[in-house]
């Protein structure tokens, strides 16, 4: 099939390389030159490096062309997905393509991929109608929610556990199921709903991940207080098929756009229809006290944060992404700033952005050795996997103190312990150096 796809984004471009690699010819619209030359080089993925490498490879083969016209993008054939970047309120991407259609005639389909908060396609519906255009003669409309994950969203894209098609029109569901057929082959469920209950499952699944997060930290906060490892705990929990393993590791919060958006957006909802989502609005609550929570213990364990040099190892809200939406660990860089502490801070991708927040305020190390040098403590806030790799005796042997304070539970404590460090993580006992404090580097008293 031939499809366009408006917008050059992680979810315009992820969409683009995703439909092509199953087989259909596309035509990206990129909103300047400079995007199209990034898109062409595989630059614009990011930190998705799959996602660079296979659309270089697609346009490389002619299934994926990159145009800089929008007009010409939206009249090139009659399945167009809108991926909207961020817009202003006078000129949107919606109000474009709503412009382009009511003076061309022809029937379109349009896939509407961002779909928060919920409502948003009922909007497009209305920016359409505004512009003289009739639903079901002009065009039809299908929610598309996406559920794929940052760092590995081509693969989420093209191995999904199903794919949610929210339309009311009967030909645009069988538009969309032979477009996602070669899923369907591979086992994946194609669900049609309506669009709104296509955006509600979006929110609520996000929704119900953050409340995994946040039960998990509460989880622990009672494990610190009863000296239960809250790893048993999880590795408890998680083999039940009711539960489930994932999202059940506890640490300093969850960051990032999605979650915290959708669950919002479904409170709001609740809220606009009179009814109280009680279980849910705690949720961001305990998120937000999460970092304040963490930093508590190591507060007491070093009497202040006044003069101290602090080591921050992860800027970015997870692993796999150059992201910083909401990360939990500007948070816990801002409390430190504002208590008198220095923070030398490590991240392989958020750099550049973390930059563009906090400027000359922090410094900047270009590996996770670097960050340590002369360190009261350390904490980790994002678990890259090579964290686990590095060699514990000279991260000893290079900080003032050796407290570490392991936000994402990545360490063994004991091992910490043996090696000399002063051990705090999440839901598990404190460990100190067994009947020993390093000469010159001992740390009294236990969070």
């Amino acid at each position: 099939m031939q499809l366009s796809v408006l917008g050059s984004s992680l979810l315009g471009t992820v969409t683009a390389t995703g439909l092509a690699h199953l087989g259909h010819d596309v035509l990206l619209y990129a909103e300047s030159t400079v995007r199209a030359a990034a898109l062409r080089s595989g630059d614009a993925a990011g930190s998705e490096p799959e996602l660079g490498r296979a659309l270089v490879n697609l346009i490389d083969a002619g299934q994926i062309r990159i145009e800089t016209d929008l007009p010409r993008t939206v009249l090139h054939c009659s399945l167009i997905f809108l991926a909207p970047p961020c817009e202003t309120a006078d000129d949107s991407l919606h109000q474009r393509v709503a412009r382009v259609l009511a003076s061309d005639g022809t029937h379109r389909t349009l896939v509407n991929l961002e779909t928060a908060p919920i409502g948003a396609t009922d909007a497009l519906d209305t920016t359409l109608r505004h512009a003289g255009l009739v639903t079901g003669f002009d065009y039809d409309l299908v929610a598309l929610p996406h559920f794929f994950s940052e760092g590995s969203a081509l693969a989420g894209f093209l191995h999904p556990d199903r794919v949610v098609i929210g339309t009311a029109s009967v030909p645009a569901a069988r538009q969309m199921t032979r477009l996602f057929a070669p899923l369907a082959a591979q086992g994946c469920p194609l669900v049609v709903m309506s669009p709104r209950a296509a955006e509600l499952t979006k929110s609520a699944a996000n929704a119900f991940l953050a409340m995994k997060i946040s039960f998990m930290n509460e989880v622990a906060a009672l494990c610190q207080r009863l000296g239960a490892d809250v790893e048993d705990v999880r590795l408890g929990l998680g083999p039940d098929p009711r539960i489930g393993r994932s999202y059940l590791r506890p640490g300093i919060g969850f960051g990032g756009a999605g979650l915290a958006r959708d669950l919002t957006s479904l409170i709001d909802t609740a809220h606009a229809h009179h009814l109280q989502f009680d279980v849910l609005e705690p949720v961001l609550e305990v998120n937000r006290q999460q970092p304040q929570r963490f930093l508590a213990r190591l507060r007491r364990l070093l009497g202040t944060f006044e003069g101290k040099h602090i080591a921050v190892w992860g800027l970015a809200y997870k692993p796999d992404t150059a992201d910083v939406c909401d990360a939990p660990a500007h948070a816990v860089v801002r409390c430190l700033l504002a208590e008198g502490a220095s923070v030398s801070a490590y991240d392989p991708e958020a750099t550049s952005a973390t930059y563009a927040i906090f400027g000359e305020d922090i410094a900047y190390a270009e590996t996770p050795y670097h960050a340590l040098r002369d360190a009261d403590a350390l904490i980790v806030c994002t678990e890259w996997p090579h964290f686990r790799r590095l060699d514990v005796a000279r991260m000893h042997a290079l900080m003032r103190r050796p407290v570490l304070l392991d936000g994402r539970n990545l360490y063994d404590p004991r091992r910490m312990a043996d090696q000399g460090f002063t051990y705090l993580s999440v839901g598990r006992p404190t460990l100190r150096p067994m009947d020993r404090l390093v000469a010159g580097k001992g740390v009294a008293g236990v969070a």
